[in-house]
């Protein structure tokens, strides 16, 4: 939907739903404006901004790090696992 065909829509909706895309649209932008590296941009793939979110979960002593083995001995050199 272009620009003008979201203005020309919105002046035949109601104030109720004239209200509500309004409270939609502000909740975007102030979500958009408190995470900007993940606000869609022309030059970044959706795989570069999921990888963004999900950066938090796997820093360095993060829960999902906490489980990584630090064990560097092979697995299978182990005799009473066989």
């Amino acid at each position: 939907m272009t620009k003008s065909e979201l203005l020309a829509a919105l002046k035949t909706m109601t104030i109720a739903e004239q209200l509500e895309i309004l409270e939609v649209t502000s909740k975007i932008i102030r979500d958009r404006l408190s995470h900007p590296a993940l606000t869609p941009q022309p030059d970044r793939t959706d795989l570069e901004i999921a990888a963004e979110k999900m950066r938090s979960y796997y820093a360095e002593n993060s829960d999902l790090a906490t489980f990584t083995d630090r064990n560097t001995e092979n697995f299978y050199e182990y005799s009473e696992y066989a």
